[in-house]
């Protein structure tokens, strides 16, 4: 085999340090590397042997090991060693270092739908054949909420493919009974249910994000709550007596005023000076302040 014209480094060891020279010529020539589904792969899986027969079968069945994603040129010289193969001369083309991608290991099918959608939920998968273990070749993802898909999976005896059913659950945050609007969302007041979904649902799954915001709408027992059902509750309310505070780089004025209307922390609600009796807009920063920053 002719040595290409390619960044490789031809790598000449004497495996048998015991003899004077070597009778045999052994020639691995590892060219690019597959998706690799585990640690370690037979060196006749990734590799051109070339050699007498016997030795080249043996060399083939050598076991090589990946350390921190790489297949090492030192690691296959070592593996032949170790695994039997001397007494030869070995011509070993290949980098010092080749990087590996390891493809995803089936059978673990709820796992894999899981790390191909990015959901969140739940999923159950169903198979009417068993999926064998090997690399996944497609698909690259898969929609959250899709009834089937077909996984096509590479093994040593050829590439497989493997229907599956999926059933998708989502956790969604319904109202025990019937919620008023205006309601401020108590722990009583909703639970946690897990719904089977065609497709996403835009709902609040944790009750966390409910509990102590209000309802812009009255809710029936039993209806999910989506993020557009709740609002922040108000801290200023219209009447509310009120600092005013004025900034403008390192100057800071406070006055007195009153709010106009509601508003929670953060939003922008018109207030009166009670002073100048200007009416003007300032951010809620708590029950007792609000604030205006001139540029």
């Amino acid at each position: 085999m002719k040595a290409r014209s390619l960044p490789w480094v031809l790598f000449v060891l004497l495996l048998a340090v015991s003899v004077a020279f070597a009778a045999e010529e052994l020639t691995v020539e590892i060219e690019r590397l597959p998706e690799v589904p585990g640690k370690s792969i037979r060196l006749g899986d990734i590799a051109r042997i070339s050699g007498p027969d016997d030795l080249a079968a043996r060399a083939g069945e050598v076991n090589v090991k990946f350390r921190e994603g790489f297949l090492w040129r030192s690691d296959v010289v070592a593996a032949l060693v170790n695994q039997g193969v001397g007494g030869v001369t070995l011509r070993l083309l290949m980098p010092p270092k080749m990087a590996i991608r390891k493809g995803e290991v089936v059978p673990d099918l709820e796992a894999l739908v899981l790390k191909l959608s990015g959901w969140q939920g739940s999923v159950r998968v169903r198979s009417s054949v068993a999926a064998p273990r090997g690399e996944l070749l497609a698909p690259l993802k898969i929609r959250p909420g899709a009834a089937t898909a077909l996984l096509r999976i590479r093994t040593p005896e050829g590439t497989r493919e493997v229907p599956i059913s999926m059933e998708w659950h989502q956790n969604v945050v319904v109202t025990r009974r019937i919620v008023e609007n205006g309601t401020v969302l108590a722990p009583e007041d909703i639970e946690v249910r897990q719904v089977r979904i065609s497709s996403p649902m835009d709902a609040v799954s944790d009750i966390r994000q409910a509990v102590g915001r209000m309802t812009n709408r009255r809710l029936p027992a039993g209806e999910r709550i989506s993020p557009g059902f709740l609002l922040t509750p108000p801290i200023v309310h219209r009447g509310d007596r009120v600092f005013i505070v004025v900034r403008k780089g390192a100057l800071v004025l406070r006055m007195q005023g009153e709010a106009m209307e509601d508003g929670a922390a953060g939003e922008t609600i018109r207030v009166r000076n009670e002073q100048s009796k200007k009416i003007i807009e300032a951010v809620i920063r708590s029950k007792e302040e609000v604030e205006v920053r001139i540029p």
